[in-house]
């Protein structure tokens, strides 16, 4: 990567882009002048970095702004997550402790919990295959002494033997390697001196913690994507460069904050779900301005619905994730995916049942309206059918609608095979995607122990404002919030976050064993990090806050719960109160507490914060008008299958004022999204042109 290390230029313009499956999301904020432009362009899966040049010099040449006027570039990305999921990562190594060399194939011996009895099922590929995983001879023990020395003799005739395989990279994964990495440390000195053109990515530099297999697992994935990752990310900083930007282009993580392009491609495993945390990002802003601190965030794109859960104004995270069956233990935003998107197809299984996704018509060639060549029925499709969305145009105006070929596609797909009408299955596609959903949204809220009702559904995404109320509620949920620019929220997110590194260090004792002294030499060590980090990234003094968090346990427990650590030196005191926040917390996670068990402390982390500027939006003055400015049209509309079509109101939504409010049922119009108002519903603009929707009883359609 070229080394550009400066931070964001003062400017008053600050770019998000949001690179989806099936769109290009851009955000443009004026800071001058406090106000939000967006644009969106279709993605280009053979190269990413097309469609963001395009949207670029599309959104800035309609603002009459030159790209050297951008100030800060902020980027979420698929790349990470789509070599995952595609198994195109980089042709790589492994160094591993003698005797381990299969801990990656033998894997924990659980399996999918919809997989558990099926006699046919197969394991996904493993990302090295045995004849590049080779062991090295040498043991240091749990606690840190030298059983056997590093044989550098043996060591450097597997890293030869490698070397001729043609790896791009090696993994080094070394047995107790969290306690003591100087074997680690040797090898990554010894592979750089015979093989300087290899990448190397050592265990205790990508996670330091204990449990072997699940160290082992995101030593390997980072390795594994660190090729395709530094190649997008190379790309995307010539494209950048190219245009005429002069800033480097942050890149969203998976926990929430951005990296720096050069410590992105040393960290690729951090970019996993980079867009969707953007999203759940932006969502808090959003709902911080609309006074809401408790919500569930619902993005529905082209492919999938994303949904996470936000207590008190802080989104929901855990650090053990599962990407095709293997283990990635950073942190990331507690984010459930599901195959239900406007792309996702309907189709008859063998039973005759109709099913919903999880496959998706993608950006190309899309629905059956797009005119592309798409010929399967979708849910965008039955959108169209029943009239919730445009039946000639999307994006306004930019992406042209073929009505006639969705209702073509959903006949032969699905209405034929069942023997009903048009309607009815359309009606019978969106009854099942929306079920598909609200089993998403259960699983975030009603399964770790929150009740919906207590909280806002925040809805985003290009499809989200479409099926927002209805999800609402089946779930008994009071209030819908539809920001201003729901289709491109998770570009918007790109511009409300910080940087941010985490530094772990696993040093497992009980409280009783410890000493104040001891866990203050941990944070020592800990912090220094965070700090070295934060000074290699050029973050200005004032911009720096550092963060504690400790994972602690009864003694006995698999699993365990994350408090905040105290700020500053810890005594006596300190460790008494930790003691009794964990009781406390394991009360209110699991209904009780132990009042003799020994709790254990297990993980220090430190997170460091580099502070970036956050766009302040203006609020908007109140208006008595009438809503009759913001109406467009009619058309008619199919609420419900058994019932006549229903002659509806089309209001543009940007038209709308603060103040004002609209009856459904009611189509509410923008650029990125449809909001759909069924009857009983009413929607009003708040200061910052957030849509908050209320219900009055109304049946559910």
């Amino acid at each position: 990567m070229s080394q550009r290390k400066m931070g964001p230029r003062r400017s008053r313009y600050r770019l998000g882009v949001d690179v989806g499956g099936t769109h290009t999301d851009l955000c443009l904020f004026d800071e001058g002048e406090g106000t939000v432009t967006t644009y969106k362009v279709p993605s280009t899966p053979e190269d990413f970095c097309r469609g963001i040049a395009g949207g670029i010099c599309a959104l800035l040449a309609e603002k009459g702004i030159a790209p050297s006027a951008v100030g800060y570039l902020a980027q979420g990305s698929t790349v990470a997550t789509n070599a995952m999921i595609q198994g195109a990562g980089g042709r790589i190594g492994l160094l591993t402790t003698a005797g381990f060399r299969d801990l990656l194939e033998i894997r924990r011996q659980n399996r999918p919990l919809d997989q558990l009895y099926n006699f046919f099922f197969e394991r996904s590929p493993v990302p090295i295959p045995r004849h590049r995983r080779l062991e090295v001879a040498e043991r240091i023990l749990a606690d840190g002494e030298i059983w056997q020395p590093l044989d550098e003799a043996a060591a450097a005739r597997a890293i030869d033997r490698l070397v001729a395989l043609d790896v791009d990279a090696i993994a080094i994964c070394l047995v107790n390697a969290y306690v003591d990495p100087r074997h680690e440390i040797r090898l990554v000195e010894m592979v750089k001196a015979r093989a300087p053109s290899v990448e190397v990515c050592a265990s205790h530099e990508v996670l330091r913690e204990f449990r072997e297999f699940e160290r082992l697992s995101t030593t390997v994935i980072n390795t594994w994507l660190l090729r395709p990752v530094s190649q997008y990310l190379e790309r995307l900083s010539h494209t950048a460069a190219e245009l005429g930007i002069a800033v480097p282009a942050y890149v969203m993580q998976g926990n929430g904050g951005l990296l720096s392009p050069e410590s992105a491609a040393r960290q690729p495993v951090n970019l996993l779900v980079s867009g969707p945390s953007a999203g759940v990002m932006g969502a808090v802003f959003c709902a911080r301005s609309a006074g809401y601190r408790n919500i569930l965030t619902f993005d529905m794109g082209g492919t999938s619905s994303d949904v996470s859960i936000v207590d008190g104004g802080t989104p929901s995270a855990r650090t053990d994730t599962e990407l095709s069956e293997y283990p990635v233990r950073v942190p990331m935003l507690d984010i459930k995916f599901i195959g239900a998107g406007g792309g996702s197809v309907a189709w008859i299984d063998q039973g005759g049942a109709l099913k919903v996704g999880p496959r998706s018509m993608g950006a190309d060639p899309g629905p059956a309206c797009y005119g592309q060549g798409g010929r399967l029925a979708t849910v965008t499709d039955a959108n169209v059918v029943l009239g919730y969305l445009h039946p000639e145009y999307l994006l306004g105006g930019r992406k042209k609608i073929d009505r006639e070929a969705a209702r073509e596609a959903i006949e032969r797909t699905v209405a034929k095979p069942l023997g009903i009408d048009v309607r009815r299955a359309a009606h019978g596609i969106l009854t099942i995607v929306n079920n598909n959903m609200i089993g998403a949204l259960k699983l975030v809220s009603v399964e770790r122990g929150y009740d919906p009702r207590d909280f806002a559904l925040l809805a985003f995404g290009g499809a989200g404002p479409l099926h927002a109320t209805a999800l609402a509620r089946e779930l008994g949920i009071r209030d819908v919030i539809i920001p201003e620019r729901p289709g491109i929220l998770c570009a918007l997110g790109l511009l409300t976050v910080d940087r941010r590194f985490d530094v772990v260090r696993t040093a497992i004792s009980t409280l009783a064993q410890t000493s104040a002294g001891a866990i203050n030499a941990i944070w020592a060590d800990l912090d220094s990090q965070a700090m070295a980090w934060l000074e290699h990234e050029g973050v200005p003094r004032g911009q720096r806050r550092v963060e504690r968090v400790v994972d602690a346990r009864y003694r006995g427990q698999n699993y365990e719960l994350s408090l905040a650590g105290e700020p500053g030196r810890w005594s006596d005191a300190t460790l008494r109160q930790f003691n009794q926040r964990f009781h406390d917390l394991h009360e209110r996670t699991y209904g009780f507490h132990s009042g003799h068990a020994l709790v254990q402390l297990i993980n220090f982390r430190t997170i460091a914060h580099g502070v970036m500027p956050k766009p302040v939006m203006t609020r908007k003055r109140k208006s008595t008008g009438d809503v009759g400015a913001a109406r467009i049209g009619e058309r008619k509309v199919s609420w419900h299958p058994a019932r006549a079509l229903l002659a509806t109101p089309v209001y543009a939504r940007d038209k709308l004022k603060a103040g004002q409010s609209v009856d459904g049922p009611a189509i509410l119009e923008q650029m990125d999204a449809t909001t759909v108002l069924a009857p009983g519903e009413r929607a009003a603009v708040d200061g910052y042109a957030n849509l908050i929707v209320s219900f009055t009883g109304a049946r559910r359609r």
